[in-house]
């Protein structure tokens, strides 16, 4: 896949509509039955299982990938499912001539390469392995799960998280209206509609 305006591409808040997942998980340190479980390979698939906004040019994400595993088969008993939760937000590029996504997390500094299988202006699907850490059986487990998401694009006019976030100042006017610079009071007005009101001394 060409990378030319890819980043312009994938600007926006997508859902995450369904997903396919898989990770080897090492239960083998389990007091008396971990030797009989060793291994345990957890895979499946997800509908409706989170979403992920990409800002462009600001190059900042945000993610969570948020679903339950199918059953899980230990030996002879079937286990319940097991919630999955991995959110993250950071820093994000376009690299590998435009067919992968690397993320930065902002908290641990972690990078994450995800391959752009698939990319239209609405519709997207890109693979990677994160890590990730749950409990499972009362054990806090670390480890690392492959996923494949297929991406849908909201409404150019969903308002995100960033624009959500975002307050800016528009101008500074005194109480009658006038952009004067002079000592008073002054109305600080911002692209939100709110209004901080200030008392400038020189």
């Amino acid at each position: 896949m060409q990378g030319q305006g890819n980043e312009s591409t994938l600007n926006g808040t997508w859902d995450i509509i369904s997903l396919e997942y898989s990770t080897d998980i090492d239960l083998s340190f389990i007091p008396q039955i971990g030797p009989l479980i060793g291994t345990q390979t957890i895979a499946g698939e997800a509908n409706d299982a989170g979403q992920w906004t990409f800002q462009y040019p600001e190059y900042l994400y945000d993610n969570n990938v948020s679903f339950n595993t199918e059953p899980i088969t230990i030996l002879t008993f079937e286990a319940p499912s097991i919630p999955i939760d991995i959110s993250s937000n950071g820093t994000w590029e376009i690299i590998n001539n435009g067919n992968t996504i690397s993320t930065t997390d902002a908290l641990t500094g972690l990078t994450s390469d995800y391959e752009i299988d698939v990319l239209f202006d609405e519709f997207a699907i890109i693979s990677g392995t994160v890590g990730f850490n749950q409990n499972i059986l009362g054990y806090d487990i670390n480890s690392e799960i492959e996923l494949e998401l297929q991406l849908q694009k909201q409404p150019a006019s969903s308002l995100n998280s960033f624009t959500l976030n975002q307050k800016n100042l528009i101008t500074i006017v005194d109480v009658i209206g006038k952009n004067i610079h002079q000592n008073g009071l002054k109305l600080y007005i911002y692209n939100d509609g709110s209004v901080e009101k200030k008392y400038i001394v020189d």
